[in-house]
């Protein structure tokens, strides 16, 4: 029997979609600009691998005024991303 689990809603949270390079290192890439050292949670991380590279799906916990440094952050790595917070779809998929 399929029983629905709803995901339980994580403060100041923000969803991304990355897309990583097929290249070594690229995780760890991604770890260092937004690992141990910012101060953000990482909430949920779904990987699925593709033929241009892996697309990743990421929820961290970002307050509202430190935005600016995460957009920052998220430039300087250099991966494509697009926040989906606000994506229909998205929202009956992660609530």
């Amino acid at each position: 029997m399929f029983r629905w689990v709803e995901r339980s809603s994580v403060e100041e949270e923000i969803l991304c979609q990355f897309t990583f390079p097929e290249r070594p290192g690229a995780l760890m890439n991604f770890l260092d600009s937004f690992g141990p050292r910012p101060r953000w949670n990482t909430s949920l991380f779904h990987y699925r691998e593709g033929r241009a590279g892996a697309n990743v799906l990421v929820g961290i916990q970002v307050p509202e005024q430190e935005m600016v440094e995460f957009r920052n952050r998220a430039q300087v790595l250099g991966y494509e991303y697009v926040l989906v917070n606000e994506d229909t779809v998205f929202k009956l998929l992660m609530h």
